[in-house]
């Protein structure tokens, strides 16, 4: 009988430990659950944000947020004071911040950490608007490369006088981007030729790395045809003659 008794006297202290261990580790996931449900104060863009855009650009497109703080991003930009401050005005993003993108104090360098808006040695910096489409729909980051086609429109004659048929061309390869950044809206949706740097709406401006020598080809280019970008790894994308109209309908049988 007495041996009984000390086992159900066994029984029950560990059921009671058992018990107090769950208590334990439920108020602990209780706590760490609730915690991740608190929210923090974060900026948030209102807006496609492109790279390049300094942090005083960047105060007139974003608002403050209550993100539970579970899903906050690391070194979350509480106020837009943070980006308003002497020291860090200057400051630009690095790469682009999707709208209703979380901000964080990781997304700015100085112009001068960044390197990207200090052409090559012997090279300038061009800047290009393009549309959306030609000009990677935004994807492109500084540091990437890119190359560069032009399409001129049928129409005019050579110098022997037949027809100029179109074309299209890759006419530099390998073009380092220094910067990516959203075009300023225009009225009507219109571009002012007068600023070279005003693309449509909903467009890009592209700075691109370029020798002298490919940057008369990008302004030619730009002024008489259709240009076109694309994301590329190799810098050295050669193509022989290009394409015309014929070698897109041209049946392969």
């Amino acid at each position: 009988m007495r041996k009984l008794n000390i086992t159900v006297v066994v029984g029950i202290v560990v059921a009671l430990i058992g018990a107090g261990l769950v208590f334990v580790y439920g108020h602990s996931v209780d706590n760490k659950i609730s915690a991740g449900k608190q929210t923090v104060d974060v900026l948030v863009a209102d807006q496609p944000l492109g790279a390049g855009m300094t942090a005083s650009d960047v105060v007139s497109h974003v608002h403050v947020a209550q993100i539970p703080s579970a899903y906050v991003v690391k070194n979350a930009i509480p106020a837009a004071g943070s980006l308003s401050a002497p020291q860090a005005a200057s400051a630009v993003l690095v790469g682009a911040v999707p709208q209703g993108g979380q901000l964080s104090y990781n997304d700015f360098a100085t112009s001068a950490a960044s390197g990207r808006l200090t052409p090559s040695k012997g090279n300038i910096a061009l800047s290009i608007s393009t549309p959306v489409t030609s000009g990677v729909a935004r994807y492109l980051q500084p540091g990437q490369l890119v190359d560069v086609f032009v399409t001129y429109s049928s129409g005019g004659s050579s110098s022997g006088g037949g027809a100029v048929a179109s074309r299209t061309k890759l006419f530099a390869s390998g073009v380092k981007v220094l910067s990516v950044s959203v075009a300023p809206p225009t009225t009507n949706g219109t571009t002012d030729n007068n600023a070279n740097t005003t693309a449509p709406d909903g467009g890009v401006i592209v700075l691109l790395d370029l020798s002298p020598i490919n940057a008369e080809k990008v302004v030619n280019a730009v002024t008489l045809g259709s240009i076109y970008l694309a994301y590329t790894t190799n810098p050295n994308d050669k193509t022989p003659a290009g394409a015309t109209p014929n070698d897109v309908i041209r049946s392969n049988r």
